[in-house]
């Protein structure tokens, strides 16, 4: 009899830190906000992302643990998204529609959610476009052939790209990237890759930058 008793208070126990971390937080702790999805390094709202909530957990004795979807909220125009208070997962990611975003974000902690309060903040990294020419300026540089130009990021060139016309290229916006140039001579030499910093572009834009030489 004293066993059962044991038993039953751990049980009323567990239930009752699990029912109290879905309560609103109390003391010094902040209240629970529900969670936002952004643009990356920004506070522009995502509306029409796709939210999952999810745990590690095992689907049968033998198996490893695996990534399983137990729920999913779509966010407003304000990139705001609920989350469930009687859910049992440990994280939340957002999907952006695939055809804007390419990837998704990074897991949101559920665990330190419940247990700190606030407000849950995924980000998406927005695509975007930049547009690079290089332009020889007085004094002019007739010993200049032309220039190659390669990004740090965004879309894989294996040979650096001929900036005698404007080249575009596709970058993550809202990330500072860097482009490297160098010349190549009427002599055939070619000099060092120089080192060009680009401020973060523009998300869903065309943001332009020339090389002056």
């Amino acid at each position: 009899m004293k066993k059962q008793i044991i038993i039953f208070a751990a049980v009323a126990s567990i239930a009752l830190l699990f029912s109290c971390r879905k309560k609103e937080n109390e003391g010094n702790k902040l209240p629970y906000l529900g969670g936002r999805v952004v643009l990356i390094n920004s506070d522009t709202p995502v509306p029409d992302a796709v939210v999952r909530f999810a745990k590690w957990a095992n689907t049968c004795l033998t198996c490893p643990m695996s990534y399983i979807e137990v729920g999913t909220d779509t966010t407003d125009e304000n990139g705001h998204f609920d989350i469930p208070t009687d859910t049992d997962a440990t994280m939340a990611i957002a999907f952006g529609l695939n055809s804007i975003f390419s990837q998704e974000s990074q897991a949101g902690d559920l665990d330190a959610y419940w247990l700190h309060g606030g407000e849950v903040k995924l980000q998406l990294t927005p695509p975007a476009w930049i547009k690079v020419s290089a332009v020889d300026v007085e004094p002019l540089n007739p010993e200049i052939d032309y220039v190659q130009g390669i990004p740090s990021t965004g879309t894989l060139i294996i040979e650096p790209v001929y900036l005698i016309t404007p080249v575009y290229w596709g970058v993550s916006g809202n990330i500072s990237q860097s482009l490297y140039y160098r010349f190549v001579y009427i002599n055939d030499s070619i000099g060092y890759m120089i080192n060009f910093p680009i401020s973060p572009p523009i998300p869903f834009d065309t943001t332009e930058y020339i090389i002056t030489y």
